[in-house]
């Protein structure tokens, strides 16, 4: 019992430093307006990230992520709660192609750990103007399939690597082009299929996004304005020196 004790006493010593409500809130994507993130890919350039202002879907007051990328420019709504969980209402590309969802997708389960997977079911789609897109109700299921530091050009970050759970990903035809659920045109053929394509971070929030089957050809982050964490280490990180 003695060894027990001192051995768990690093641990509890950490957590004594921790505010209570820290412990199990957690904030994987800030999204105070005006947060700018920008990344870099070898195959598609430099990307913007910028939370803007708001936009109702269906009722829901939403935040506006904004995307420039060198080839195109596209918009999705977001929303979390107080145990930051994270929802996606829906998208734009500025080329024309849009959808909402209801109920809307949940793209991060709090707390992320290696291995946890969710669903999103029964959702509807819509046009932009609110009318049925012309499909049935889909599921969306998410896993998070990595977990551990991640080096970008901003530099070392604990992420959690979250993608879709079920076979080539999902997108939607338009015109002839696949959109990803963030409205995104992408190469279908490239898709990663089950593997990771968001690696989110405690505070600062994507760090990398990859849709192609070589996750370091994707976009990384270069630098971000976002809230910094009261404490160096963030829950994950301590969480995984105590498995």
């Amino acid at each position: 019992m003695t060894t027990r004790f001192f051995a768990a006493f690093p641990l509890l010593a950490l957590l004594a430093l921790l505010p209570a409500q820290d412990v199990h809130a957690q904030t994987y994507h800030p999204l105070g307006e005006g947060l700018q993130w920008e990344y870099s890919s070898t195959v598609d350039g430099m990307m913007l990230m910028t939370m803007m202002g708001d936009r109702s879907v269906f009722g829901t007051e939403t935040r506006i992520r904004l995307q420039e990328e060198e080839t195109q420019t596209y918009e999705n709504y977001w929303t979390s709660d107080a145990s930051g969980n994270l929802f996606l209402h829906g998208a734009f590309n500025y080329d024309g192609f849009g959808l909402l969802y209801d109920p809307p997708i949940q793209m991060v389960s709090a707390p992320l750990v290696l291995g946890k997977t969710w669903t999103t079911e029964g959702i509807d789609l819509y046009d932009m103007d609110g009318n049925p897109w012309g499909s049935g109700p889909i599921d969306y299921p998410v896993r998070v399939y990595t977990e551990g530091t991640v080096s970008v050009p901003a530099g070392d970050f604990y992420a959690y690597g979250v993608g879709f759970d079920a076979g080539a990903g999902a997108g939607f035809v338009s015109n002839g082009n696949t959109y990803d659920m963030f409205g995104r045109r992408v190469d279908d053929t490239e898709s990663r299929g089950d593997n990771a394509t968001v690696w989110y971070t405690e505070d600062v929030g994507e760090v990398i996004e990859s849709s192609i089957q070589d996750e370091s050809l994707g976009f990384r982050l270069v630098s971000y304005d976002a809230p910094v964490p009261v404490l160096p280490m963030s829950w994950g990180v301590i969480r995984s020196l105590f498995r």
